[in-house]
């Protein structure tokens, strides 16, 4: 079937491919689906050709990619191949249950220490015990990824039929476990991330299913409903976005693809024909704006079918009504003022396409704006920087990471002079100068702590911001403004300023009695 054919409204597109005889699907990850045939080890690509094949004395039973470097693994055995293509084999003391690449020499183990009867997790030599067994120490694992920037979730069924979910910090190759609830009892499960939501997941647990939220605010996973669905055993249900669950089935030379709005009930079928007989699905994911489906057809062939679901499967269509972003402009910010539209990445390129510069502040006022979209009307239009250091406020470590993705060196650099010009006139924020001179130094440490090295090496740090930022530490311990960070920051400056300085530390760095 050619690519963008389409069957009862359905976009998609079909590939296939023949496997080796007796060969296992291990794994999908950057892109690449995993096979392993004995002590052969095949990769393929989203056009399902073979783009890798290695041949190992065990056979693995799970892979992780980090750019192009490679991790396949069999229970005490690890194989490491580097981007050049290097094979390095490593002998485990402890048994494999799962491996994450997090660099090319960085790794993620989940572990049973067979010593100690302990699930672990480990990063090099340091380790991270989360159970003790009394039975044959082994353990189901639904669900192992990074959930949030430096915090992984290991969900996983023990011997005493507990389903929990693990939290862990993961920082400098340290682990720390935030927390480890139980979440219900069941004998088997499974857990998957929503397509088209990093935030939200799906889990079953002997067929029931729930929807889960993880809350930064609260470092938990949150229920955020139980589904009422009755599946199939050769279904598989994958959550879209936020309100809608899809079951995909496979038979009788066509798939079968459903579609439940879990808020409205709604429901809609759709089908797609397969060319071969195809009676297990191995993988479903979401590449791009489209959902892949992988299948087996028969006994050694491969079927990979990507299609266009109702709605994107990148960003979850949020509105009430889809029209209310075509409204006028007026109406438009009256609602978001109401908190009657919900802020997202539709809402806000709509604002910013067209102008419409009164929505644009509205949405910087609002509670609910999330801080990449702030970070967003602040590239757009940095004229309404002012707004955001009166009214915007949100999660630091999130505005990091919006800032680190979303701001060039350049528009840093423009947004940095901004800053000080407000310091040099905060008579323009009238009666409420004390505060948003707090807020205009919170906002600096924050870019400096998302870009600062970025700058340097981009060769964008300028010698008057060190003096700029020395004037505002100098008085700090007179001042009840919290300057602490500053400090550090000016001496990164200094150091990166000078190579003309020759001292390892900064005579800035003093203890000085900062109050918050």
């Amino acid at each position: 079937m050619a690519p963008g054919s389409q069957h009862h409204g359905v976009e998609y597109a079909m590939k296939s491919d023949a496997l080796p005889e007796g060969a296992q699907f291990i794994a999908r990850s950057g892109g690449e689906y995993f096979f392993s045939n004995d002590k052969i080890q095949l990769a393929f690509n989203e056009q399902l050709k073979c783009v890798r094949e290695f041949e190992f004395q065990y056979r693995c039973r799970m892979a992780s990619t980090y750019d192009k470097a490679l991790a396949l693994a069999a229970r005490n055995r690890l194989y490491l191949v580097d981007q050049a293509g290097a094979v390095k084999e490593l002998k485990m003391s402890k048994r494999l249950l799962h491996v994450h690449m997090m660099g090319e020499q960085e790794l993620l183990h989940v572990l049973i220490c067979r010593t100690r009867k302990m699930l672990q997790l480990q990063i090099g030599e340091r380790t991270l015990s989360l159970e003790v067994y009394v039975g044959k120490c082994d353990c189901e694992i639904l669900f192992a990824d990074f959930v949030d920037e430096g915090v992984f979730c290991l969900t996983y069924v023990n011997e005493g039929k507990d389903v929990k979910i693990a939290l862990v910090a993961v920082r400098n190759g340290h682990l720390t476990l935030l927390r480890n609830d139980l979440f219900r009892q069941a004998k088997t499960g499974k857990m998957t991330r929503a397509i088209g939501s990093d935030k939200h997941f799906l889990i079953g647990c002997d067929g029931k299913w729930s929807v889960l939220k993880y809350y930064r605010l609260y470092c938990a996973m949150v229920l955020v409903r139980h589904l009422n669905i009755a599946l199939g055993s050769t279904t598989t249900l994958r959550l879209l976005g936020q309100e809608r669950v899809m079951e995909v089935e496979a038979a009788d030379h066509s798939m079968k693809v459903v579609y439940h709005n879990v808020v409205k009930g709604e429901r809609v079928e759709k089908k797609i024909p397969l060319q071969s007989d195809c009676s297990e699905i191995l993988t479903v994911d979401g590449v791009g704006k489209r959902v892949a489906v992988l299948l087996r057809a028969g006994e050694s062939g491969l079927v990979l079918v990507h299609f266009k679901p109702p709605i994107s499967s990148r960003v979850p269509v949020l509105f009430n009504n889809k029209l209310e972003v075509h409204r006028p402009e007026e109406e438009l910010s009256m609602l978001i003022r109401t908190g009657k539209v919900a802020i997202n990445t539709q809402l806000v390129d709509h604002i910013m396409k067209n102008k419409l510069e009164s929505c644009a502040i509205e949405c910087l006022r609002s509670i609910y704006i999330p801080e990449k979209e702030a970070v967003k009307i602040i590239v757009e239009n940095t004229e309404l920087l002012k707004v955001l250091i009166q009214h915007t406020k949100g999660d630091q470590n999130e505005m990091i990471a919006a800032i680190r993705k979303q701001v060039s060196e350049e528009k840093c650099a423009e947004i940095v002079e901004k800053l000080f010009y407000m310091l040099d006139n905060i008579d323009m924020f009238g009666d409420h100068q004390i505060h948003c001179y707090k807020r205009i130094i919170a906002f600096m440490n924050i870019l400096l702590d998302a870009k600062l090295f970025h700058m340097q090496k981009a060769d964008k740090l300028k010698p008057e911001w060190v003096t700029r930022l020395q004037e505002l530490v100098e008085p700090c311990s007179e001042e009840n403004h919290n300057l602490q960070s500053l400090l550090s920051f000016t001496a990164s400056l200094l150091k990166s300023r000078g190579k003309k300085q020759k001292c390892e530390k900064s005579s800035l760095i003093v203890s000085l009695p900062i109050s918050v």
